[in-house]
């Protein structure tokens, strides 16, 4: 009976353990909370609540974040400090009742993170094991739809088991989402370049010129009528 509980007892412990350093599980996608009872099943105690060492942002610029687009997002933290744990979520600030996880998360450039199924199973990345690191990148794609609200992108980040702060806001702006904008259709007529002059109507039509005797024919007849009179009249006068 001994051996038996003690084996219960290492598995227990064992099971609690695994659940931290590979991630949160799912019934935290709400809070984004650690439980704060004693380890091996929570952190064993409460969040922190001063100023943070670690910096949340994402590249959504203008305050304007287009459906069906991809953004990045990023935690970094200072030269001394690192984290083994965290949990990211873009929320709807307009609605405090909203607790929905907008958007997915995906392109993991390190196994560190992974997905956790919240409100969709891309809805949140988290840690996938404990080692410490200093930076970590994932990309966010903006839902598909548009929604009339404000967003914005909030991290929990575990230093250590006993260190960690709750729902960090990023630094970045705030954003709204709206339909992505389509591409012009170009036009197909020509740019007209210069002055160009148009014709309305009909045409006005031209008078025809009339050619104009040269000065050369006209002697020359004048010249022939006045032979043939000239040799009549000498005829006559015989």
């Amino acid at each position: 009976m001994a051996l038996s509980l003690c084996v219960l007892s290492l598995l227990f412990l064992f099971d609690g353990v695994h659940g931290y350093s590979s991630g949160p599980p799912d019934n935290v996608c709400v809070s984004m909370a650690p439980s704060t009872i004693a380890a091996p099943n929570g952190h064993g105690a409460a969040p922190q609540t001063g100023p943070s060492p670690f910096n949340v942002t994402h590249n959504v610029e203008n305050g304007t974040a287009y459906t069906g687009q991809r953004y990045q997002i990023e935690i970094t933290s200072s030269a001394s400090s690192s984290f083994k744990g965290f949990m990211c979520q873009v929320r709807n600030i307009s609605d405090n009742t909203d607790t929905k996880a907008w958007g997915e998360f995906e392109d993991f450039p390190t196994p560190k993170a992974k997905n956790l199924a919240c409100t969709s199973p891309k809805g949140a990345v988290v840690h996938n094991n404990p080692t410490a690191v200093n930076s970590l990148r994932a990309t966010w794609t903006a839902p598909s739809t548009v929604a009339d609200s404000t967003f914005q992108l909030y991290c929990t980040v575990v230093q250590e088991r006993v260190t960690y702060w709750v729902k960090l806001e990023a630094t970045s702006d705030p954003f709204r989402l709206v339909a992505a904008p389509t591409t012009p259709v170009a036009t197909t007529e020509a740019p007209t370049t210069g002055n160009v002059t148009r014709t309305t109507g009909d045409a006005t039509p031209t008078t025809p010129i009339q050619a104009t005797p040269k000065s050369g024919s006209t002697s020359n007849v004048a010249c022939t009528l006045l032979v043939i009179m000239t040799l009549l009249f000498c005829m006559l006068r015989i």
